[in-house]
């Protein structure tokens, strides 16, 4: 049921995307000065620059910039605009001086004998790090490569579990109705094919709004994202396709500031993050500060273990009634007719489908993101094994592009949740 990550990220087809006009002042490699108005457009996708060659990236490391990506298409591209002192690097970034950002830990729990075998098997697929908790308690972690517990990289289209679960602690709170037109709160949708269009539908992928690999793209690159994903169009009427769409989802920004009067990242913060101690989760802003909904983001294994958490146990933590039972059972249902192995914006394991697994229960349900973050869930055993990579929205094009990836990781944990 997987849909494979569709934001182009190095590909020598997205050279275009990366074309810069000309250049005001050259990108100087003095720490402080000002930069090519050029670069903010590719630092959005190559945060810390683009080299020729391995031979320039670790020049440029050696004179104290942060880590630039290889990429000799991109450079030849930019080149003669960007590196007028022809030393293979175009817009790095000084490395920073501040330490990393780092979270309080528990301490680790050792290596589970039971779970070791799926270690095994996810450790091959290219995971980082693997969480397990039985009955509410962690019980197994394995960390490789370097990483700790606080170690945060990018969750994808995890992210839209975290999105959905906002939109349920909003409803709890007397927000909005799921049933509600999101054109309530995203004006610019009235008196246009969108306008019916319902948060319900948002969720369960529904809504009609149009998705390409190109608004996916430019959903990225705009500086606004909510604010593009608005004006994406209509594809088909509300209600009658299932269609995975980033940019739909990233609507979800608009509705629920409005709805909450707060942003997204401090409501996140107030009402999700902070009583479920996900402090190894940090939502991103666009140009706009507006959330990143869709796939960008950062978190821990820890983090995806705890929100799936919450989930088994109905809503609850630690006594606090974080989100509605009724829309945690919701979630866990099949959204619509469309696609029975789909909730509110996470995966199920509906027989009948064509995800389903047989080896694990029919209730259980899954995060999944691209390049192998996997959370999933078991609520027959009461068990949830989390496992993520190390990769970044960097390797989003090139990583993993059948899903094998993904599959393998998922099966390994559906294997541990039997």
């Amino acid at each position: 049921m997987r849909r494979p990550f569709t934001v182009l990220l190095a590909s020598t087809v997205g050279l275009a995307a990366l074309a810069v006009p000309p250049a005001v002042a050259h990108p100087t490699k003095t720490p402080g000065a000002r930069a090519d108005p050029s670069c903010a457009t590719l630092w959005k996708i190559y945060p810390a620059g683009i080299a020729r060659d391995a031979k320039s990236r670790a020049a440029a490391v050696a004179d104290g910039f942060q880590a630039p990506r290889v990429s000799a298409p991109v450079y030849r591209a930019n080149r003669v605009r960007l590196d007028r002192d022809g030393d293979g690097v175009i817009c790095p970034r000084k490395a920073s001086t501040t330490p990393s950002r780092t979270t309080p830990t528990d301490p680790i729990a050792p290596p589970n004998p039971a779970y070791e075998s799926t270690a095994a098997a996810v450790r091959a697929a290219g995971a980082t790090c693997m969480v397990v908790r039985e009955d509410g308690e962690v019980v197994g972690e394995w960390y490789w490569d370097g990483r700790t517990p606080a170690t945060q990289t990018t969750g994808f289209s995890t992210m839209k579990a975290v999105t959905g679960t906002l939109i349920g602690i909003a409803q709890s709170q007397g927000r909005l109705t799921l049933d509600q037109r999101a054109s309530d709160f995203i004006t610019e949708w009235r008196g246009t094919p969108s306008e019916g269009v319902t948060i319900r539908q948002l969720l369960s992928m529904t809504s009609g709004r149009t998705t390409s690999f190109a608004d996916a793209q430019n959903m990225v690159l705009s500086a606004d994202a909510t604010g593009y994903s608005i004006r994406v169009g209509q594809s088909a009427p509300p209600g009658t396709a299932f269609q995975f769409s980033d940019s739909a989802v990233q609507t979800l920004a608009r509705v629920l500031t409005v709805a909450t009067g707060q942003s997204v990242i401090a409501f996140a913060q107030q009402s999700l993050l902070g009583p479920v101690g996900m402090s190894g989760t940090t939502l991103v802003q666009d140009g706009s500060n507006a959330a990143n909904m869709a796939f960008n983001y950062t978190t821990s294994c820890r983090d995806l273990a705890r929100l799936s958490q919450l989930y088994m146990q109905g809503g609850t933590w630690d006594g606090r009634q974080v989100i509605a039972a009724d829309y945690v059972n919701q979630a866990r249902s099949p959204s619509s007719d469309l696609n029975r192995a789909y909730g509110f914006l996470f995966n199920l394991n509906t027989p009948g489908t064509a995800s389903y697994y047989p080896g694990a229960p029919s209730d259980a349900f899954s995060f999944i993101g691209d390049c192998g973050q996997v959370s999933a869930a078991y609520p027959t055993s009461g068990v949830i094994v989390s496992v993520m990579t190390t990769a970044s929205l960097l390797d989003a094009f090139s990583c993993d592009p059948t899903g094998s990836r993904v599959s393998t990781i998922s099966q390994a944990a559906a294997a541990a949740g039997r």
